[in-house]
């Protein structure tokens, strides 16, 4: 146990409740390599904002409060609907602190967590409003150099916001300092420009590839290159060819396939060569309307999801199969066979028995919806079967997921039937099935070591069944495991939003994993 009130047991800094200058803490918001951030209120304007503060043992250093001013000096010069907005930087109470916009909604990180790949319209959005920002910053001779998922904030209502510039530099010779030294690496390995892994230097061309990159993974439902640390990704940018797009997903248009191609090509001389040239090809990819709204309608549930209700997730799960019928991914009900055999075979029985029938059951299983996904079809990729699972979120479609996929043996195929099978072991704790949830993370659990991720989901998810059937024991034996493995994992956000997520099903507080 820690002797500073103000650290909780994960070592994370937590101000909740406190007033720190002008600004109220409310609860944490988030943690990320150099700060701590809090939902704040900002007392003399009455409005809420994300609080920064830099990390206590990091402000010892002056090299670190250097790069914290930097990027609320950079960010702050950019003032664009698609960045996020710096209000206020300063000092107070001995915090180094940044006030900046605060961004409803998720990450793009959060999203691909729940749902895998993405729909063409959710990328093409994506792309053009995070390449407005980085028109803006370009004009500005500041490149951001860490575009990802974790950086691209999506509001309820489709905007899309760039954040975090700590690695934002700007582009010219009063800028050359000796921030880049700072840390192992600047950027992350998994969306990092080939130049910038080489440490040459880089410009705009560098944050299009990232962005590319980050494309890439919203549509493939996974980055281009992966590998067991650091290094052996960050080769593989500069060496690797990725597996061609259209490939992966045909379903997607062409000309979205070729620009993103384009994007992540290995010389800058490649690329689009400014930011502009990327939104003008973009501007030429013609948007269904209708999948404009079904997009917006999914990023503001996405927004609203209470895991801690079981009555808010079967509305949802009803909601959802509504609306796959409505944009015609689902033949509704009256279009299937079934439902005409249902209808056609108590006539021919009768009349008599129909009434017989009427009289002796009760009304509501009269009236019992006809189950529309007895049978779930087989989807043209693991990809199209999982995300038609999420939206069903029902069993049998979890389960087709690897019914159909599990003997292709391919790396893609795995990680979508680990994907559902951590969907199902939601669905059953919101269910209250714990011994079929057990079933559930024993097996991911016991899923080769190099699957960090997924065993770190089976062991949490093995804990908070024990929590819940108050086995207080077992659940505490397992907790050197799970700090082992998230020592392994090394990913602190998604350690963060996968026990976020397990807490909200099982309606504890985040920190209380």
């Amino acid at each position: 146990m820690t002797s500073n009130p103000n650290m909780i047991d994960n070592d994370a800094l937590d101000l909740t409740g406190q007033t720190l200058g002008d600004y109220v803490m409310l609860r944490r918001l988030g943690r990320g390599g150099m700060a701590e951030v809090f939902l704040a209120e900002q007392i003399s304007l009455n409005r809420q904002v994300a609080f920064k503060v830099l990390k206590p043992e990091l402000a010892k250093d002056k090299q670190y409060v250097l790069r914290f001013l930097n990027e609320a000096r950079a960010a702050a010069a950019l003032v664009q609907a698609n960045i996020v907005q710096i209000y206020e930087v300063g000092q107070t109470d001995g915090y180094h602190f940044i006030a900046q916009e605060y961004v409803r909604g998720q990450n793009l990180k959060q999203y691909l967590n729940r749902y895998g790949a993405v729909e063409p319209i959710m990328a093409i959005n994506v792309l053009r409003q995070v390449t407005a920002a980085l028109q803006k910053s370009s004009e500005h001779h500041i490149i951001h150099r860490d575009i990802k998922p974790e950086n691209i904030m999506l509001a309820p209502n489709g905007e899309v916001k760039v954040t975090d510039f700590g690695l934002a530099r700007l582009n010219n010779d009063k800028s050359k300092n000796d921030l880049t030294q700072i840390g192992i690496t600047l950027g992350t390995p998994l969306y990092m420009s080939p130049e910038q892994v080489e440490g040459n230097t880089v410009d705009s061309r560098s944050d299009i590839y990232s962005l590319g990159i980050t494309s890439y993974h919203m549509l493939a439902g996974t980055p281009p290159f992966d590998g067991e640390n650091a290094l052996a990704i960050a080769v593989q940018h500069v060496k690797n060819e990725p597996q061609p797009i259209h490939e992966l997903r045909p379903d997607i248009p062409r000309e979205l396939c070729d620009i993103i191609t384009k994007m992540i090509a290995k010389k800058p001389e490649d690329r689009f060569q400014t930011a502009g040239e990327l939104i003008r090809q973009l501007r030429k990819i013609q948007i269904d309307h209708e999948d404009w709204d079904a997009l917006v309608d999914k990023l503001s549930d996405t927004e609203t999801i209470g895991f801690g209700s079981s009555v808010t997730e079967s509305r949802l799960a009803v909601t959802r199969q509504l609306e796959t019928v409505m944009l015609g991914q689902l033949k509704p009900v009256w279009k299937k066979p079934l439902f005409w055999l249902a209808l056609l075979v108590p006539f021919f029985l009768g009349v008599s028995v129909g009434t017989w029938n009427a009289q002796s059951q009760p009304v509501a299983e009269i009236f019992k919806p006809i189950d529309t996904e007895v049978f779930i079809s087989k989807k043209n990729s693991v990809i199209e079967q999982y995300r038609h699972a999420v939206e069903l979120d029902t069993e049998v479609a979890y389960e087709a997921v690897e019914e159909y996929f599990t003997d292709s043996g391919s790396a893609t195929d795995n990680m979508y039937i680990w994907f559902s099978w951590e969907r199902l072991g939601e669905l059953y704790l919101r269910q209250g099935k714990w011994s079929s949830a057990m079933e559930i993370y024993e097996q991911l659990a016991n899923l080769p070591s190099v699957e960090t991720r997924a065993r770190l989901v089976g062991l949490l998810g093995q804990q908070i069944v024990h929590e819940q059937q108050g086995r207080e024991r077992e659940s505490r034996l397992l907790e050197q495991s799970i700090d082992e493995l998230e020592l392994e994992y090394d990913n602190e956000s998604d350690i963060e939003d996968i026990k976020r997520n397990f807490a909200n099903i099982a309606g504890l507080e985040a920190n209380s994993l």
